[in-house]
């Protein structure tokens, strides 16, 4: 596509996470064993390594307390850039991030971390899934070294906490879905499709902690205000705006078009929200041939029809307007009459404008 680039594409897709409240940017944001993976500090340390925080990140007491101690991240926390970039952007501006899979995960990244991914593999599996800890089920053999004494269900839920309160929701961001909850892929002998050492859906304890330490505290946004019941009143009403579809029902099959300049006749019925918009009964084009009725979604721009105004004649009695309108048209009308006639009507319509 001409003109098309990565960054084009990020600073798009940015701009439409800070400026439509109902695009919601849903990333990744997971670790190996302990959610400090891959943090670097701000203060200097010697010989800094990829599992320095095996050794001084790891226990509970050494965790991060604030995004302020920490100069890069790598695992947790790698959606700041993000943020960043929207902040100088659009500084006025906030973007709508949830983080989709978040826990414990199988994150050596050879790549950036090989010392980390031999350390990693040499560490037991607590469930024989896999060959190496991988999901929260498969941690708490590492995991009683580094806190003894305590289950691992409340161990994985403590790291997911201090990493949200720490760092991610003061980065901005807007949830975070614990992963997973339902069918790992239980049966299947492949570890690379069995999500089993991660799913919570069989551990009893592991959803009471859940449930015992919700405080709701993630803010929810705003309830969408109910749409009016009745956007137009019944009645005759012109379509000065575009062309919309008529449907059989709301949300229905297409019938037929109601056309710019058309005039549509608001029928009585209740008005029926169905998707995102209310839908309203209508008559398109009452009184002429090719009339029919169905249902509009009230995003359509209508005018109120006025009216004609009623001419001179029509304000007078049946007699009188008969033999005026006789005289109009007899042969044998006269100039002083037609005249006197039209005097006649021309204060008649200043009476009745």
């Amino acid at each position: 596509m001409a003109g098309w680039s990565a960054h084009s594409a990020y600073e798009e897709l940015a701009y439409l996470v800070c400026h439509h409240p109902s695009v919601v940017l849903d990333v990744h944001e997971r670790y190996s064993l302990f959610w400090t993976q891959g943090m670097m500090p701000k203060q200097p340390v010697e010989a800094y390594s990829p599992i320095y925080f095996v050794h001084h990140q790891a226990r509970r007491d050494q965790w991060v307390k604030s995004i302020d101690e920490v100069a890069a991240f790598y695992m947790v926390g790698r959606i700041k850039a993000f943020f960043d970039f929207c902040k100088m952007k659009w500084p006025d501006k906030k973007p709508r991030v949830r983080i989709g899979e978040f826990g414990p995960d199988d994150m050596p990244d050879s790549s950036q971390t090989p010392v980390f991914e031999q350390w990693l593999k040499a560490q037991p599996s607590s469930n024989g899934l896999v060959r190496y800890p991988r999901g929260w089920r498969a941690c708490s053999e590492v995991w009683k070294q580094f806190f003894p004494g305590e289950e691992p269900e409340q161990v994985n839920f403590d790291q997911g906490r201090a990493a949200w309160e720490r760092v991610l929701e003061p980065l901005g961001a807007w949830a975070a879905c614990w992963y997973i909850f339902g069918n790992g892929g239980e049966g299947d002998p492949s570890p690379a499709r069995n999500w089993d050492d991660h799913n919570y859906a069989k551990n009893k304890r592991a959803q009471e902690i859940f449930m015992n330490t919700s405080v709701g505290s993630v803010p929810m946004p705003p309830p969408k205000p109910e749409p009016s019941a009745r956007k137009y009143e019944p009645g005759e009403y012109v379509n000065e705006d575009s062309t919309y579809k008529i449907r059989v029902k709301p949300d229905g099959e297409s019938i037929g078009r109601l056309l710019l300049n058309d005039t549509v006749k608001v029928l009585d019925d209740e008005p029926v929200t169905a998707g995102q918009y209310t839908w309203m009964r209508v008559e398109v084009r009452p009184g002429l041939s090719g009339a029919f009725a169905g249902w509009v979604a009230d995003e359509v721009k209508l005018t109120k029809r006025t009216p004609p105004a009623k001419r001179w004649l029509d304000t007078l009695e049946p007699e009188v307007k008969a033999y005026i309108e006789w005289m109009l048209a007899s042969p044998l009308k006269t100039d002083a009459a037609v005249k006197a006639i039209s005097v006649m009507a021309a204060k008649l319509d200043k009476l009745s404008a």
